[in-house]
């Protein structure tokens, strides 16, 4: 019975998602975070979801002063690549940082539909890139020269190269910290994809 319970619950969550622009998700401080929402913030970031992550019921957790920094960096070292998902810990009872939480929901959600244009994405890029080029894979150079966004609410990043199909994983992985660094996208899932060469407008 219990198991069927568990089945139902998950799946109404998942419909919800589904529906949702950002994503509010709620854990129990008293429980921490589990594998069950860490799989189920999983399922935010494959459906493109921007996403903030609720601790409730702080209050019950005994605290001193660096307890909420120990916690965010626990938290965001479990969550791994899904460490830009803002953090809120709040207590419905005690109506603490619910004003908060809905600031920043209103701030993911423009977040969510940043355009970020083509001019400023090279410039600030592309010396990056020139810095910090893709490895050269049996003996080949990879070469990046162009950048623009395709779209936005989720944003999706498009860089037009060489050998677009030897970029490896982690250097996508840099270029993603790189967008995030200069235009924030809080809580926002951002997609790279790579393509082949087209005149640069440098």
């Amino acid at each position: 019975m219990q198991e069927n319970v568990l089945f139902y619950s998950q799946l109404r969550t998942l419909r919800s998602l589904q529906r949702a622009d950002v994503v509010i998700y709620f854990v129990d401080a008293t429980e921490g975070l589990t594998r069950q929402d860490l799989r189920m913030l999983g399922e935010a970031v494959q459906s493109r979801k921007a996403a903030i992550l609720v601790v409730n019921k702080w209050d019950l957790v005994p605290k001193d002063q660096n307890t909420l920094h120990q916690w965010e960096i626990e938290f965001k070292a479990r969550m791994g690549n899904m460490d830009y998902i803002p953090l809120v810990f709040t207590s419905v009872i005690e109506k603490k940082r619910l004003y908060k939480l809905m600031d920043l929901t209103a701030e993911v959600y423009e977040e969510l539909k940043r355009e970020i244009r083509t001019k400023e994405l090279n410039s600030v890029l592309l010396p990056i890139i020139d810095e910090n080029s893709p490895p050269a894979i049996r003996g080949k150079e990879i070469k990046i020269n162009y950048i623009t966004q395709v779209k936005s609410a989720p944003p999706l990043f498009a860089f037009f190269g060489n050998r677009p199909e030897l970029i490896p994983p982690n250097y996508k992985r840099f270029l993603e910290k790189q967008i995030r660094s200069h235009w924030g996208f809080k809580g926002v899932p951002v997609s790279i994809v790579f393509k082949s060469k087209r005149k640069s407008k440098r």
